[in-house]
């Protein structure tokens, strides 16, 4: 779980890369929560560490790229419904206002198939 953290770094690769790592393949579950770029973007460089601004398509990509399948959800409000039956689960949630929860579950590594020719 990595609440607003990866809006703060420079190089996400290598953040996402340490996460890849180390979650089991078919399976392994990340949580990533940042503020939503389209919802707030007059308040985003107000915090001086913010390097990187994220929206739900950009942060799916990145998901995407490092071989995760990505469900992003956002919502308008401080008090959205759909968020409260996540609460349950995570009550860490109460603290997202306008922000976007990504949960990457990890896949299967790619592999290729060698055929030797003779």
């Amino acid at each position: 779980m990595s609440f607003h953290v990866i809006e703060h770094l420079s190089r996400p690769d290598v953040y996402l890369f340490e996460i890849n790592r180390i979650l089991r393949n078919g399976g392994g579950v990340a949580f990533l929560v940042t503020p939503d770029w389209r919802k707030q973007f007059k308040a985003f460089y107000r915090d001086p560490t913010h390097i990187r601004p994220y929206d739900k398509e950009s942060v799916a990509r990145l998901l995407r790229i490092w071989n995760f399948r990505a469900n992003v959800f956002s919502w308008g409000s401080a008090y959205g419904l759909g968020r409260l039956k996540l609460y349950r689960w995570f009550p860490r949630l109460g603290m997202i206002g306008r922000d976007i929860l990504a949960v990457g579950i990890k896949q299967r590594p790619f592999t290729r198939k060698v055929v030797q020719q003779r």
